[in-house]
């Protein structure tokens, strides 16, 4: 379980109750294509709970799920759970994110 400040849940949850999704990125290379693996948080339309996903995809396919490495989607009544589990499950640094913006993208050749 990782612990985050209360200023920092509440600035994360003020993203994605605002229809902002919470979204980390990274851009590399498969055998010279360009490839991205994206993890975001966000709320659920209908305002029930929360949604993480995690896609890794050729950029190609972007638009494509059916043709991504992986397609995954996790749900969570509580934000508090939801941003948790995507520390844990996917390393998502919510400080390092807070201090650079939303839109967060790395590039890994």
């Amino acid at each position: 379980m990782t612990l985050l400040s209360e200023e920092a849940i509440f600035k994360l949850k003020n993203l994605a109750n605002n229809r902002k999704p919470v979204r980390f990125s990274t851009i590399y290379s498969i055998d010279g294509e360009k490839a991205c693996r994206e993890t975001f948080l966000l709320r659920k339309m209908d305002k029930s709970g929360y949604i993480v996903g995690h896609d890794d995809y050729l950029e190609k396919y972007s638009d494509i799920p059916d043709l991504h490495f992986k397609y995954q989607r996790h749900e969570f009544e509580k934000f508090e759970d939801a941003i948790n589990f995507m520390i844990d499950a996917y390393g998502f640094d919510a400080n390092g994110y807070l201090k650079l913006g939303r839109n967060w993208r790395l590039w890994n050749p």
